[in-house]
């Protein structure tokens, strides 16, 4: 990394942290909740499960009937953690409503928000660079939320596997166990493949993430700092 560029850099991007919003910029929308409503995962949205009876004599189960869900009271909905499948459409919904947006409006991209074009042809490159990076571009693949869902499990954070098991009476019968999914650890997610859980876009090569490169001087202008040509001054691509 070019270290004497990064020193020169690193002032303006911490006075640029500490500054309101410039006027005429339209930041990203937050990242998709952790929680809220969803199809209960205890009875798969029916809002029933089944339970069976069983003898006070013997112990072993007997006739079953279905009752309303407890974990959501019958109605096949409930409150609670979003798996990561569900933040990600979340996610991309928003976004995808943000960027028509703003496009619409012809705004001009910088890092993960937009701009009034004019608004953004008057910023210096180091003003442009460091906006960028109080506002970094987004991971493409989990869309900044640095997980993935868990393939194995489908973000249940469980498995179950069938188990010929032997019963009291002898006989042999094929049951589902259900465990911790070993993959994710029972969380539903996993790091993303892309990012390595930063949610972030990969740093520029070229400028390594400055946003800025220094062009030397010339016969017939002196030496300056413009925006990288291969990230447009995000620092990310």
């Amino acid at each position: 990394m070019r270290l004497p560029a990064l020193f020169a850099f690193l002032p303006a991007l911490a006075m640029a942290a500490g500054q309101p919003i410039p006027e005429g910029f339209f930041p990203p929308p937050p990242a998709a909740p952790a929680k809220g409503e969803g199809v209960c995962l205890e009875c798969e949205g029916r809002g029933k499960v089944e339970s069976a009876l069983r003898a006070i004599d013997t112990g072993e189960n007997g006739t079953t009937f279905r009752r309303a869900c407890p974990a959501c009271g019958g109605r096949g909905r409930a409150v609670r953690a979003l798996t990561p499948g569900e933040r990600e459409r979340l996610q991309r919904q928003a976004l995808n409503a943000y960027e028509r947006e703003q496009r619409a409006a012809r705004r001009t991209p910088i890092g993960a928000g937009f701009m009034e074009a004019e608004a953004a042809k008057a910023l210096s490159p180091e003003a442009h660079a460091a906006l960028a990076a109080r506002f970094p571009k987004r991971c493409r693949v989990c869309l900044g939320l640095g997980v993935e869902e868990c393939r194995k499990c489908d973000g249940r954070g469980k498995v179950g596997r069938l188990e010929r098991v032997e019963g009291e009476d002898g006989e042999t019968r094929t049951e589902t166990v259900v465990s911790v999914c070993a993959a994710c650890g029972g969380s539903g997610a996993v790091p993303c493949r892309r990012c390595d859980g930063s949610g972030l876009a990969k740093v520029c090569t070229r400028c390594d993430g400055l946003g800025t490169v220094e062009v030397e001087a010339k016969r017939d202008e002196p030496a300056h700092t413009e925006l990288c040509r291969s990230c447009k001054g995000d620092g990310r691509r």
